[in-house]
């Protein structure tokens, strides 16, 4: 093989390890995300949202802390300023927490809070800081709103982000 042969080579596996290796760059440090969406009739109260954050890259260390974002995407003619929801955490051991909270999608003066896109606003608040994950962890959300009063929610989600040192 000719000296060249032996360089062409070389350079077309080691831009292939680059591209392997460059496309698994990790967003924001997040390892999980999940959405669920809500129809125009809006999201009825007997419906319990089961999430399980979970991180789907294998090279993670037991030991690695993350954060659990919660996000809510809604209209901005969203008719209520604010979602009361009840979150459940649970694990192979059963429920260790159960929470409620309230997120404020309108200002003081009515105006949407959060990040606005095109045709939605979307507001994030962090659940949990520099958590552990335990074996079989899962978060369930319920309303405590009338679909009535949720009509106008496109989608809740939660995200799980390896905690970075600040």
């Amino acid at each position: 093989m000719s000296k060249n042969a032996v360089i062409s080579t070389f350079i077309i596996i080691l831009s292939g390890i680059i591209m392997l290796f460059g496309s698994c760059r990790r967003v924001d440090n997040v390892v999980y995300s999940e959405f669920a969406n809500f129809d125009n009739e809006g999201w009825d109260p007997v419906c319990v949202l089961p999430f399980s954050p979970w991180p789907m890259d294998s090279v993670l260390n037991p030991a690695d802390r993350f954060d659990l974002i919660l996000t809510l995407r809604y209209a901005p003619n969203y008719p209520s300023s604010e979602v009361p929801l009840e979150i459940s955490e649970e694990d192979e051991n059963g429920v260790f927490a159960t929470n409620r909270l309230t997120v404020r999608l309108r200002d003081k003066n009515g105006k949407p809070r959060g990040r606005k896109s095109l045709y939605l606003y979307e507001i994030s608040d962090t659940l949990r800081r520099d958590m552990q994950l335990s074996d079989g962890y899962v978060v369930n959300i319920a309303t405590l709103s009338p679909p009535s009063n949720t009509q106008g929610l496109r989608n809740l989600g939660l995200t799980l982000a390896l905690t970075t040192s600040k």
